[in-house]
């Protein structure tokens, strides 16, 4: 009696392989403690272990996902270079469009208080050459005074 064999996964080629690491390899962070880079640009110890198990993962026939799932089971959600977009997560994908529009509406409406106060003020400031005292409170007043007799 013959006993069935389970279906093997088809190999991958070395390269698809190599091209599949190197993918997932810039959605996960290294967790060693050297600035959250992702462990495509990160050359420590610990790096090249993720990339190995990545590279033992992806020989071994997991998806993309399957991996991921697999690497946020073991490590946390942490481990993920970006937050999934889900839940709570979501404030962090939107937050930084949504504050770029608001400054953008912001400064448009600085600009056109601005436009509008200029406009009414250019009637109010006195011209060169005309005389500064109609214009000066009484201390400017009394300083100016106090300043021309001492210039003589």
């Amino acid at each position: 009696m013959r006993v069935p064999q389970l279906a093997q996964p088809a190999s991958l080629p070395a390269a698809e392989i190599d091209a599949r690491v190197v993918e997932l390899s810039g959605k996960i962070a290294c967790n060693c403690g050297c600035g959250k880079k992702v462990v495509e640009k990160c050359y420590c110890g610990v790096a090249n272990g993720l990339r190995d198990e990545l590279r033992s993962q992806v020989t071994a026939g997991s998806t993309h996902d399957q991996v991921l799932d697999n690497f946020v089971q073991t490590y946390g959600e942490e481990i993920l270079a970006s937050p999934v977009p889900e839940g709570f997560n979501l404030t962090a994908w939107a937050a930084p469009f949504t504050a770029l529009l608001l400054g953008i509406v912001l400064v448009g409406v600085l600009l056109s208080k601005w436009r509008r106060r200029s406009a009414t003020d250019t009637g109010s400031t006195p011209a060169l050459g005309s005389s500064p005292a109609a214009t000066l409170d009484p201390y400017e007043e009394a300083f100016e005074a106090e300043y021309a007799s001492r210039r003589d």
